[in-house]
């Protein structure tokens, strides 16, 4: 089952996209720029000022509030999992990101080791799972560690993974003991026969290898 890798500008939290006005052309039928592109010049732009929601209010932006939100990230995977924070591994701190991630808005904020994709999470992953929720980093099954992908997710940025190389997750389902998290993994299912967790076949019908004779989950309806 082969799955796109997504950018970072899909995995904006619902706390920090409270604070944004207009993320298309307010009143557009056409977006204002592509979300695609990951950049913010291309949709989405963080600034400062006040702006107008769908009701026609003001609605006041502080770009203050931003650095705040990011300050109150503690870790790394949550803080690159905020489309305007970015890590600083100098100090292991999170920070607001500047326009185009390429370093912090304000850059007294990180000297050295400014990350906005990720790659220096990837360590501070234990398990499939987590490693596989940030987008800079794969999983090797063959030594188990988590490690920086390369820029196309074929294989380690640095290093090598002797086998069992994944960006997608297949890897990860048979550790998964719990069917909420199994069917929150987009290439995995939830066997209630046997109560394991599966790689799934590309539409989700069934497991992509072996079979589950009763109670096969894909979108989590039976976990509840």
């Amino acid at each position: 089952m082969s799955l796109p890798r997504i950018d970072r500008v899909s995995l904006i939290p619902i706390s920090i996209a409270l604070l944004i006005a207009t993320p298309i052309g307010c009143g557009d039928d056409e977006p204002a720029g592509d979300p695609d592109s990951g950049s913010r010049a291309d949709g989405g732009v963080l600034d400062s000022g006040a702006s107008e929601d769908d009701s026609g209010e003001d609605f006041d932006f502080d770009a203050g509030d931003v650095a705040a939100i990011c300050r109150s990230h503690t870790g790394c995977g949550d803080c690159v999992s905020d489309f305007f924070c970015g890590w600083c591994a100098g100090s292991r701190t999170c920070v607001a990101a500047g326009e185009d991630g390429s370093g912090p808005a304000d850059e007294a904020s990180c000297t050295s080791g400014w990350d906005y994709e990720g790659a220096s999470c990837c360590a501070d992953a234990t398990d499939c799972v987590d490693c596989l929720a940030l987008f800079a980093c794969g999983w090797c099954a063959g030594s188990s560690t988590c490690m920086a992908a390369s820029e196309a997710g074929d294989g380690p940025m640095t290093g090598t993974c002797a086998s069992g190389w994944d960006v997608e997750g297949t890897s990860c389902c048979g550790g998964v003991t719990s069917c909420t998290t199994c069917t929150s993994l987009a290439v995995c299912g939830w066997c209630g026969g046997t109560s394991t967790c599966m790689a799934a076949n590309v539409d989700g019908s069934a497991p992509a290898t072996g079979t589950c004779d009763a109670g096969w989950d894909f979108f989590g309806e039976m976990c509840l």
